[in-house]
């Protein structure tokens, strides 16, 4: 086997695994696909997908070490970061305790939130964590050889995107099936504290992590 399939696969497989564990991405892609459908949860695994290739980027690039070099930066994106993760938790307890009406989104008469509007929601979801940046630098600097060229480069990246996009169009079909959306609904109050908990939870530990 090659040097270049191996360090490919090294990609494969350390990213596959990164995304297959559920966090703040599986969580909001999970819940807009239930309670608004496939379009509108498209748009969020659109905006995860950016905020995919922004870090991948950034830790190809070495932002890393822009990092060592102004650590503050560091603590304010980290900061920064948290509290959107505590709003998005508290926004979902909110909504929890509103009265539910057991209509699929699909068929639904409300209005939804615009595609734009979930686009930037799983992108800030997603760049909400800057220890994501320190993974794929991680990443990069276990797989690829000291100095990799920029095709091999830009080749990984585009893995880690079209592994993440794969994956979350599984969950958004998955989560967007009748059977889910009424399930959803059926549960959703408690569906709902608890992810509201969860996101709650990653945002508290974001901010007070060092």
């Amino acid at each position: 086997m090659s040097s270049l399939s191996t360090v490919l696969i090294g990609v494969i497989t350390l990213w596959s695994i990164a995304v297959i564990t559920p966090g703040p991405n599986f969580l909001v892609a999970a819940h807009v696909s239930a309670a608004q459908g496939k379009k509108q949860a498209y748009a969020v695994v659109l905006g995860i997908a950016i905020g995919t290739l922004i870090w991948g980027l950034a830790g190809f690039l070495g932002v890393t070490l822009l990092f060592v070099a102004v650590p503050w930066l560091f603590l304010a994106l980290k900061i920064g970061g948290g509290l959107y993760l505590l709003y998005m938790g508290w926004r979902m307890i909110k909504a929890s305790l509103q009265p539910v009406k057991l209509v699929l989104a699909d068929d639904a008469p409300v209005a939804m939130p615009g595609l734009r509007d979930n686009v930037l929601r799983g992108l800030l979801t997603n760049m909400a964590n800057p220890k994501s940046a320190i993974f794929v630098s991680s990443l990069f600097a276990s797989v690829l050889p000291p100095h990799p060229a920029f095709s091999l480069g830009m080749t990984a990246i585009a893995l880690m995107v079209s592994i993440s996009l794969s994956w979350y169009v599984v969950v958004v079909t998955l989560f967007s099936s009748p059977r889910f959306a009424r399930g959803y609904l059926q549960g959703k109050r408690w569906i709902e504290r608890c992810a509201g908990s969860i996101f709650l939870g990653f945002g508290l530990h974001l901010i007070s992590s060092r």
